[in-house]
Formats: structure tokens, C-alpha cells, sequence
């Protein structure tokens, strides 16, 4: 197991075997890793930039498409700042990659990687391909991790199945941020199931942000399996639209074996259309099973559990459902698929649930819950109709207490995330620092009171 190096900066030998010595090329980098290596790459003055046309790699499951050599085995790439191995950058201080291929994947993860404090640019692809996206990670794990999705600076069209993220079957997303910043001039009419920019299904999703700053239609922040499969889970997630998307859009037909279950938990939903939409009914009227209970225990359901709507258009929305030929009415309803636990609602401007579904101990609002959400600041406030309501029923949306001055980051667990100010030696880290010396983390004030072992009191 070998440490590989990338130094944008580098102007003189390039090994890859240190920092000082370090690749200006990732691609050198991949070529050179094997299993169980950690690629650093190193934040510079300037981007990596990954060009060139398709090459793709001969399989496409265990390979990194960015040069004909292949890396088939899981292994880190890991962002640092300098040649600190052991630093955390975060946000504009991660290294920044270009993804500016003109067909097919910039970065093809193998299965098992982990990817950690990187952030993944480019222009949009102009053709129809389904394996044209920035990175492609089927069964990794990504930290820390941007991607960004932009206009094309030659004003061409995107394609019609451009993406800037793929992933599938168990992928974990942790403390990333997603941002479509497409306008609607480069957004054309998208081929079924491809009207969002992400692909992420089967995945586990935690303390992320999904943000569409642009104003091009895009319907949905993810596009998942119907079929078979299911749509992931979503832990303390923030979804900023612009006023036409969704969560999700399911692609393939469902059918009585199977819908697409998924699980959204202590997720903040803000100004979306139908935040989130079940777009097809899991009934058929050949189904292959007998009863309507047998059906009832076999599929599966999309649970929404202390979530927030404020905004949006409709929070949540069921299709119109009814029973196939010859089965007794009352047996299945869309009630028994579509679950919402404690979820709050504000200023939606249609209604905050539309259509057949369980909605238990919702809590209404009548004002803004949040600080600032016009500036993403999705800390509570105190008002007892709004955030100090909600405080009092025990949603805290701890995960999602403060967004800004980094502007994405959801988590508290998102290491680096907060502002630190200190009032004498003037060191920024409660790491470090004198006797005596007071922080802010978060408007909470410590003092360090001993050293050999570091001592905090809250004061």
C-alpha cells in the first residue's frame, strides 16, 4: 500500500512518491495507485483539468476512465491542503478538478473507493450517452465531496442524458453538496427519466446538500430505479429549488413485486414544487399476487419521518389510485405505501399534501422556522410559531443547524464546518490555542482552562 501525490503546482520532477514532488496530472496518479493506495491531491493555485474524448476503461464497474491504464481495486483519493496529509480543507480550499471530457465519464471510481474533501467542475456534455457524466462512484464513499454542474461556455446545449454524478447500489454520500447551476437556455427537453442532473439510488445519503441555483426546468434532484431497487435513504438533507423540482423521478415501470422505497429523515425541504412525489402507483391490473393483502405485505413504502416543507408548492403528493377489477375496495390504499411521521409544513402555496397518503401529528407553522432560509441560514429560530414550535415538539434539525459562510454542509459531523474566533492568541482551532483563551463555535463560548490534557469549559 503505497501514498501517491498530486501537486498542481509542481514545476519540477514529478514522481508522485511526495508532495514536493507530486503529479500535476491526476491521471499519472490513477495509473500508478493500485489496492489499498491513497492518491493525495494537493490544492493549488490553479485546477486539475481532465480532457480529451472517450476513453473508456475495459470494465466499466472496476476501472477509472480518465487514461487506458486502469486501476482495478477500491483504493483513496483524497484532497489536502499543501502537503499536509493530515489536514481537512474544506470548502473553496479542496482541490478543485475540471471534468471537461468531450464524450463520456471525466472520473470512473472503482468499486469500494473512498473519496474524500475534493470538489468535481466542468461544462455539460453535448451528447446523448448514458455514461456521459463528471464522476461516476458505484459502491464508494464520498466525504466532503462538491459536485457542480454549469453552462457550457461555447452556449451549446447540454445532452439529453448529461449527468454530473452517478451512483447506484449502496454508495454513501456524506457532508456533499450537489448544486445544478444550469440555465434554462442550455436545458433541453430531456429523454424520460433523465430530468435531473444527479443519479443516486440505492444509497445511503447523510448531511448533504442538493441546491439548484440556476433557473433551468430541472423536475427532479435524483433519478432512481421503479422497477426494482429502491430510492436510497436521506438523513438530514437540505433540497433548495427554484420552484419546479421534486426529489425524485422514479425511470422504469413498476410492478407488483416492487416500488421504489425510500427513507427521508430530519430532511429540510425549501421551495420546491412537489417536494416529494410519488409518480406512479404500484398496482397493476394483471398483478400476479392474489389479494390485496398479499400485496399489501410485499411492497414496500416511502416513509418521511420529521421532515420540514416550507415553500414549496405541494409538500407531498400521492397519485389518484383505484382498486384493479375484482379486488374488494378499502383492502390496498396509496395510505399504506406513502407514510409521513411528525413533518412540518409553512407557506406552502398549494396545500401541504395532496392526495391519499398517512400524514401523522403533522405540525403546522405560521412563521418562518428558520433564521435566514432567504440566505440558507437553516438554524431555528425562536419564535414560538415557527422554529421555536418546533422546538418545543422536539425537531431540532440538529444536523442542520448552520449553513454559511461555507454555504453548504448540512452536518455537524462535517469536520471543519464551523466559524472559530478566539479573543487573545487569536488561533483559530480548539485544538490549540492558550490558557485563558475563549472561542465562539457556533454563538457557544469556551475558555481553555488546562493544558496536557487540553481542558474546554463552556462559559
Amino acid at each position: 500500500m503505497a501514498e501517491v501525490f498530486c501537486n498542481i503546482d509542481n514545476t519540477g520532477t514529478q514522481d508522485g512518491t511526495s508532495f514536493a514532488t507530486g503529479f500535476t496530472d491526476i491521471r499519472a496518479a490513477f495509473t500508478g495507485a493500485t489496492v489499498g493506495d491513497t492518491v493525495y491531491i494537493g490544492s493549488g493555485s490553479t485546477a486539475y483539468v481532465i480532457t480529451g474524448s472517450n476513453v473508456y476503461a475495459s470494465n466499466s464497474d472496476l476501472g477509472i476512465s480518465t487514461s487506458t491504464p486502469t486501476v482495478h481495486k477500491p483504493f483513496k483519493c483524497i484532497g489536502i491542503s499543501g502537503g499536509d496529509t493530515g489536514s481537512v480543507p474544506m470548502g473553496d480550499d479542496r482541490p478543485l478538478i475540471l471534468c471537461n471530457r468531450t464524450n463520456g465519464t471525466s472520473v470512473f471510481f472503482p468499486q469500494g473507493s473512498e473519496i474524500e474533501n475534493l470538489r468535481f467542475d466542468g461544462e455539460m456534455y453535448t451528447g446523448n450517452n448514458n455514461t456521459t457524466s463528471h464522476l461516476q462512484a458505484d459502491k464508494c464513499t464520498l466525504r466532503n465531496v462538491e459536485v457542480k454542474v454549469r453552462d457550457r461556455t461555447d452556449g451549446a446545449m447540454i445532452g439529453d442524458r448529461a449527468m454530473g454524478l452517478s451512483t447506484s447500489a449502496a454508495t454513501n454520500l456524506i457532508g456533499c453538496s450537489l448544486i445544478s447551476d444550469l440555465s434554462a437556455s442550455s436545458f433541453p427537453t430531456r429523454d424520460a427519466g433523465y430530468e435531473s442532473v444527479f443519479t443516486i439510488y440505492e444509497s445511503n445519503v447523510y448531511d448533504c446538500v442538493f441546491h439548484s441555483k440556476g433557473n433551468a426546468p430541472i423536475l427532479s434532484f435524483n433519478r432512481v430505479r421503479a422497477s426494482y431497487g429502491n430510492g436510497g435513504q436521506y438523513h438530514n438533507c437540505i433540497f433548495i429549488g427554484s420552484g419546479n423540482e421534486t426529489l425524485y423521478t422514479p425511470t422504469g415501470t413498476c410492478h407488483t413485486q416492487s416500488m421504489t422505497a425510500m427513507l427521508a429523515k430530519g430532511c429540510i425541504f425549501y421551495n420546491l414544487s412537489s417536494a416529494v412525489k410519488l409518480n406512479h402507483v404500484p398496482v397493476s391490473t394483471t398483478s400476479s399476487y392474489n389479494t390485496e393483502l398479499e400485496l399489501q405485505n410485499k411492497i414496500d413504502t416511502l416513509r418521511i419521518h420529521e421532515c420540514i416543507f416550507i415553500n414549496c408548492n405541494i409538500g407531498a403528493e400521492t397519485p389518484s389510485y383505484s382498486d384493479p377489477t375484482g379486488w374488494e375496495s378499502g383492502l390496498f390504499t396509496m395510505e399504506h405505501v406513502f407514510r409521513l411521521h411528525k413533518c412540518a409544513f409553512y407557506n406552502n402555496t398549494v396545500s401541504n399534501t395532496s392526495g391519499d397518503l398517512s400524514n401523522i401529528l403533522p405540525i403546522q407553522l405560521s412563521a418562518d422556522p428558520f433564521v435566514d432560509s432567504a440566505n440558507y441560514d437553516f438554524r431555528l429560530n425562536d419564535n414560538p410559531n415557527g422554529g421555536g414550535k418546533l422546538k418545543k415538539n422536539d425537531i431540532e434539525f440538529a444536523a442542520n443547524s448552520k449553513i454559511q459562510g461555507r454555504l453548504y454542509g448540512a452536518s455537524v459531523l462535517f469536520r471543519g464546518q464551523y466559524d472559530f474566533s478566539s479573543s487573545s492568541s487569536n488561533r483559530l482551532s480548539l485544538g490549540t490555542g492558550d490558557v485563558g483563551d475563549i472561542v465562539t463555535v457556533d454563538q457557544n463560548r469556551f475558555q481553555l482552562v488546562q493544558e496536557n490534557p487540553r481542558v474546554w469549559r463552556n462559559i
